[in-house]
């Protein structure tokens, strides 16, 4: 190929990506808006808190579990789109990453996640204002505050004023970015790279990689609360990553971390993903260079060097295999 017809290629492929709205400077527009959403600006004290989630800055299980829960009926009062539950869930996150102190936030827990969606509502449609859905709205944070308390938490009932007053500390805790993507729009905007990078000729493989994600990923997001070590793009990733090993498009090696034996991760793939060496027999099959350029795909759609990758990949193996111990999925 010459250097005239390779730049006229690169041009079709950033054109395309312009297209799609997954450009480079898209990805990383997203990427910055996340890291300072979740940049740490204060001390959290729920460090010796041994109920938090598995990070010092994350509620307690349980209230977050009720909270998403809460969270999911509002979005359908407010008549959001069903996706707009996993943006609520990363700003929920994303809040409770800055608090200084987690008793507060449960305390404040009702107003914000009404605050929350309310936010949502106001960027979702100017036609449709959030105030018309307070009448219903506020009971239900008042019956959800009730029912934090009956389980020993001390929340306050919400008022309109509150909830006024919960938006502007959820903008300044998030850095005014309320449109995080969640682990899922990331999934969708790594598929979509990859599909360009690659021509099309992996889609039906791709297909099945989001189909055999989503599960895992919800369950993955509701277990593990984002954080600045594990933020929706890193669940993403690793979970795309693995998730073409499953897909027969790369071996298992192509993304063993360096400190696990291959044994442990061949036993990984069984207990969590339930496969066995068929997947990766496949992969094998696959040629040196074909295998290479998959890799090379990969860095450039997650936008990451592999590395950063392998270390994404083996932190939602960790997460996912805690899971599966705990609960099967």
């Amino acid at each position: 190929m010459t250097a005239a017809r390779t730049a006229a290629a690169l041009a079709d492929v950033l054109d395309e990506l312009d297209t799609l709205g997954v450009s480079n400077e898209r990805l990383q527009i997203l990427v910055d808006c996340e890291t300072e959403a979740f940049r740490r600006r204060r001390r959290s004290a729920c460090k010796a808190r041994p109920d938090c989630g598995g990070d010092a800055q994350t509620l307690p299980r349980d209230v977050r579990d009720w909270a998403l829960l809460f969270l999911r009926h509002l979005v359908f009062g407010f008549r959001l789109p069903e996706s707009t539950w996993c943006t609520a869930q990363v700003v929920l996150d994303a809040y409770c990453a800055q608090a200084s102190e987690v008793d507060a936030v449960v305390s404040e827990l009702p107003c914000l996640c009404l605050s929350v969606v309310t936010l949502l509502k106001k960027m979702d449609s100017v036609m449709d204002p959030p105030t018309r859905y307070q009448r219903f709205a506020l009971p239900q944070g008042v019956a959800f505050a009730e029912m934090l308390r009956s389980k020993g938490y001390n929340a306050k009932d919400p008022t309109e004023i509150g909830v006024g007053e919960c938006e502007r500390h959820a903008l300044q805790a998030t850095s005014w970015q309320v449109s995080l993507p969640s682990a899922e729009a990331w999934m969708q905007l790594f598929r979509s790279r990859f599909d360009v990078f690659s021509c099309g000729v992996f889609a039906t493989s791709l297909s099945w990689v989001i189909d055999n994600s989503t599960a895992f990923l919800s369950a993955m997001v509701r277990w593990r609360p984002a954080t600045a070590e594990f933020p929706p793009r890193i669940a993403a990733a690793g979970l795309f990553g693995l998730r073409l090993i499953g897909a027969g498009m790369l071996p298992r090696a192509a993304l063993k971390p360096e400190a696990v034996s291959h044994d442990d991760w061949a036993a990984m793939f069984q207990a969590v993903f339930r496969e066995d060496d068929a997947a990766s027999a496949r992969a094998a099959a696959v040629s040196d260079e074909r295998r290479a350029r998959i890799l090379e795909t990969l860095v450039a759609s997650l936008g990451m060097r592999l590395e950063e990758i392998v270390a994404a990949a083996d932190l939602v193996s960790q997460v996912l295999r805690e899971l599966s111990q705990s609960a099967p999925m």
